[in-house]
């Protein structure tokens, strides 16, 4: 008998970090703080969400310029023009965070969730870009991609 479970598994992306070397977050005052060997403690506070280049939508921490100045760390840090540190997630970090636990905790489930994948959507999309020409969609999100499909 068939069981039917839905596809629920998108891979974190390439760039995704678990975590930030030498920095901890704090989840109760929604800040980073240093945690670096003979560094200077220093804080990131949060500061901002904005929006990058390519329409995605992070969360801005950052860290005043006098508590990084006379860190011994500082050029290694924040770089040899920059005189704070500056750390960029993505307001869904949360979300990749669960993922990046459910696939690390159970390798199992890992492997069963990329064969189911790699045999409903990966055909779809490799039809698409193969035998249809199409090289890109030029719509974001779900009601978009839904409305263009039908």
């Amino acid at each position: 008998m068939l069981q039917y479970v839905p596809l629920t598994f998108n891979p974190n992306f390439g760039q995704y970090k678990p975590e930030r070397e030498g920095f901890i977050f704090n989840g109760e005052l929604n800040q980073y703080e240093c945690i670096q060997e003979g560094g200077n403690g220093a804080i990131l506070p949060f500061k901002r969400v904005l929006t990058d280049s390519k329409g995605y939508q992070k969360k801005s921490y950052r860290s005043s310029e006098k508590s990084c100045a006379d860190c011994p760390l500082r050029q290694s840090c924040c770089g040899k023009v920059t005189k704070f540190k500056k750390i960029e997630e993505s307001i869904h970090k949360p979300l990749y965070d669960r993922m990046h636990e459910k696939i690390t905790k159970n390798k199992r489930y890992f492997k069963q969730m990329v064969k189911r994948r790699s045999a409903t959507v990966e055909p779809v999309l490799g039809t698409l870009i193969n035998h249809h020409n199409m090289k890109r969609i030029n719509s974001r999100g779900i009601t978009k991609r839904t409305n263009m499909f039908s």
